[in-house]
């Protein structure tokens, strides 16, 4: 419902001669936002099983994680302004905070994993724990979410033309 129908409910809803805007986009834009779309819902899926095995905590912080730096990291590499992004002054400012962004979620990540076994030794329940897999499915979840910018940074053209045909007016 809200990877399929809604999408194309909103454009119905938002775009103006939705026809025209589909019929002049580039057809290998719209194939990378589809195939995007399907890496974005991957990642959500394996975010969601990876909960199951290594609960709300570790889950977050390595997924939520992952995925913010990789989305702040990649748009720039994949542009190509990488290096003249690190040349302005404030970049070292920008590399710290993603250096401190790691660090808090890690810490975040390593406080609740603590709760969580407090929690469970209390209650003695153990539930379907298994480190190995959900770290995988956190690591997938957090390297597939970060699709999600990448997709609208390289997609932005069809934005652009939508604005064209009178969205967003």
């Amino acid at each position: 419902m809200c990877w399929l129908i809604l999408p194309f409910a909103g454009a119905i809803v938002t775009i103006p001669h939705l026809r025209m805007v589909l019929a002049s986009a580039p057809s290998d834009l719209m194939l990378y936002a589809f195939l995007m779309g399907i890496g974005y819902g991957i990642g959500g899926t394996a975010f969601n099983i990876s909960i199951r095995y290594i609960e709300f905590s570790l889950t977050y912080s390595i997924a939520v994680g992952l995925s913010s730096i990789l989305g702040t990291i990649i748009p720039p590499l994949v542009r190509g302004q990488a290096a003249m992004i690190l040349a302005h002054p404030g970049s070292q400012w920008v590399m710290a905070g993603l250096v401190a962004g790691a660090l808090g979620i890690a810490i975040c990540g390593a406080a609740g994993r603590m709760k969580e076994r407090h929690l469970e030794s209390a209650s003695g329940r153990r539930g379907e724990f298994s480190l190995f897999k959900g770290l995988m499915l956190s690591l997938v979840a957090g390297v597939f979410s970060a699709v999600y910018g990448l997709a609208l940074e390289v997609t932005a053209p069809i934005a652009d033309l939508t604005e064209q045909y009178g969205a967003g007016v």
